[in-house]
């Protein structure tokens, strides 16, 4: 058996706090969550998303699922078939953001929100690697505008 989760981790929603004549044009929540496997499950949990994207006839495989992309019954066949594989575990943290005040740090540094919820996000995460006595590879979905050295440097900082 091995001793490494893989922690597959993906945002929801936006980081921006726009708001015009009252009404928020931003996304309302901040969602990031990571499905968590262990390392000899993680073939398997792949060869499902595999299933999945040629039963839903996905024309690249090699292109990820977006489950944004997806209708609702597609939505409800993907969430059963990973619960039926079994051998993981869902961490999500959410953030209303209409109940955050909107500072200069929150409106100007443009990763602030992302970072400060995926510190929770690791925290959770260590607390499960601890109880399981294993480590953990983290696997980032790919962000346009995220810096990853910023967010290692972030992470570093906590650990300090």
């Amino acid at each position: 058996m091995s001793k490494v989760f893989n922690a597959y981790i993906d945002e929801a929603g936006d980081e921006g706090f726009t708001i015009r004549n009252g009404e928020w044009k931003s996304s309302k929540w901040f969602i990031i969550s990571a499905l968590v496997v262990p390392e000899e499950f993680d073939r398997d949990l792949a060869s499902v998303i595999d299933d999945l994207k040629d039963e839903f006839r996905s024309k690249n495989k090699l292109k990820p699922l977006h489950f944004r992309s997806l209708n609702h019954n597609r939505k409800k066949k993907v969430i059963q078939e990973i619960v039926n594989k079994g051998h993981f575990k869902i961490i999500g943290i959410g953030i209303n953001k209409t109940r955050l005040i909107s500072t200069d740090v929150l409106k100007n540094e443009k990763q602030f929100l992302y970072n400060y919820a995926t510190r929770y996000l690791l925290e959770r995460i260590s607390w499960l690697v601890d109880e399981y006595k294993r480590k953990v590879n983290l696997i980032f979905e790919h962000r346009r505008n995220t810096s990853y050295k910023e967010l290692d440097s972030y992470i570093q900082s906590l650990l300090n």
